[in-house]
């Protein structure tokens, strides 16, 4: 019955990758006010983001290295070294198959 269905469906006249519809029976969109104010707005917004980027607030020799008085460096190392230390914790290296498959033992009776 599908296919049957497929069979007898309508067909589409082919009008070529894209176009679903005769250019006579085109829908055009109608710019409103508010369509206009709202990408004059985000303009303005882009606008200002550019202005900061193009000016930054720092110079290039006061954003380097600025984050060393912190020790910030100092602590992103230790905390690095910690977690490759509890990293290689976690590795257990000395697990056999008898330890793997111990769930599957039953009993160990042979009578």
């Amino acid at each position: 019955m599908r296919l049957t269905l497929a069979l007898f469906k309508p067909k589409k006249p082919h009008l070529g990758p894209g176009r679903y519809v005769k250019q006579g029976k085109r829908r055009v969109n109608v710019v409103a006010r508010w369509d206009v104010h709202h990408a004059r707005k985000n303009l303005e917004i882009e606008e200002e983001n550019m202005l900061y980027l193009r000016h930054p607030y720092l110079t290039l020799q006061q954003s380097f290295g600025h984050a060393a008085a912190y020790g910030k460096h100092k602590e992103f190392v230790a905390q690095k070294y910690l977690e490759r230390i509890m990293k290689e914790k976690k590795k257990r290296d000395d697990v056999h198959l008898e330890e793997r498959f111990a769930c599957l033992r039953i009993r160990d009776k042979w009578d």
